[in-house]
């Protein structure tokens, strides 16, 4: 919390919220970091003991400041503080090529400026979808997700769900045209017309 402090961003006891063991190991088995690896935010180790032999952390608790760490990095998996996202965000882009952060999916896009410092880093490869917050013991019921931001990425964005997850079967029928112009945009965005893609 006091990291928070000296950036000037006022202290947010909601802040705290640690992702369970599961999760992380979950998270990390997904994304198979490997390199040099750091955890930003250790917290109680959920995922900086689950990463590769060898990996760094940060936790401002115990005395190791993020925002002093100047070391470059292949990988960062974390989940940063919700307040200060931005913060967590832009420093990480000065030091990793891959950043993994679990985050409320909201999060990413709620901010234009997000986005901006996003695509000058390079972009966004993959959202995997974690569930609710309610259903991963945290007091938010936003939906959860691993964002995986890439230094130089160029390409389309993967979007997953945790394979946990218990989904509804997809709706199959066509959707109904509600107007002549509604109809005609389906048709040229439907995937038959787009190459299945």
């Amino acid at each position: 919390m006091a990291q928070m402090s000296l950036l000037g961003i006022p202290q947010n006891p909601n802040d705290v919220v640690f992702t369970p063991d599961w999760l992380a190991k979950e998270i990390i088995e997904h994304f198979a970091p490997v390199g040099v690896c750091l955890d930003p935010c250790k917290g109680d180790g959920a995922f900086y003991n689950n990463l590769p032999a060898g990996s760094h952390w940060c936790e401002i608790t115990e005395g190791k400041d993020f925002f002093q760490w100047t070391n470059k990095v292949d990988w960062i998996i974390s989940n940063p503080p919700f307040s200060g996202f931005f913060e967590f965000l832009t420093h990480s882009f000065t030091i990793a090529d891959n950043i993994v952060y679990v985050v409320p999916f909201n999060k990413v896009f709620n901010a234009w400026r997000n986005l901006v410092e996003i695509a000058k880093y390079g972009g966004i490869k993959e959202i995997y979808l974690v569930g609710k917050g309610t259903e991963i013991g945290w007091k938010v019921g936003f939906a959860i997700a691993a964002v995986h931001f890439q230094r130089g990425y160029e390409g389309g964005i993967t979007m997953q769900f945790s394979p946990r997850l218990t989904l509804p079967a997809p709706d199959l029928r066509e959707p109904a045209a509600v107007n002549p112009l509604q109809s005609s945009f389906i048709a040229e965005v439907s995937p038959a017309n787009n190459g299945g893609r």
